[in-house]
């Protein structure tokens, strides 16, 4: 499993969205339910929901300060920093 950026920032009160992408065995890509976790969610606050054209993971950022963003669809993990400033 892959989260598409490297590391986000963000201003309080913004949001971004993130793309995930997640593979089988083989290489195959996968469309299954991925869950989000913030170390701080005091800072980063993270959803998913589903739209016409596929799910929607979006984070919206709380207070500032760091925290690392968890992205987990089965025994897949993948973890992103986060930082947000005033």
């Amino acid at each position: 499993m892959t989260v598409e950026s490297a590391s986000v920032s963000l201003v309080v009160g913004g949001t971004a969205r993130l793309a995930v992408t997640v593979r089988d065995r083989n290489g195959d890509e996968m469309s299954p339910e991925v869950s989000w976790s913030s170390a701080s969610e005091s800072v980063l606050f993270a959803s998913s929901w589903a739209e016409a054209g596929g799910l929607v993971h979006e984070v919206r950022a709380v207070a500032a300060g760091t925290t690392i963003l968890t992205a987990t669809a089965g025994a897949a993990v993948d973890s992103v920093p986060v930082t947000v400033t005033r």
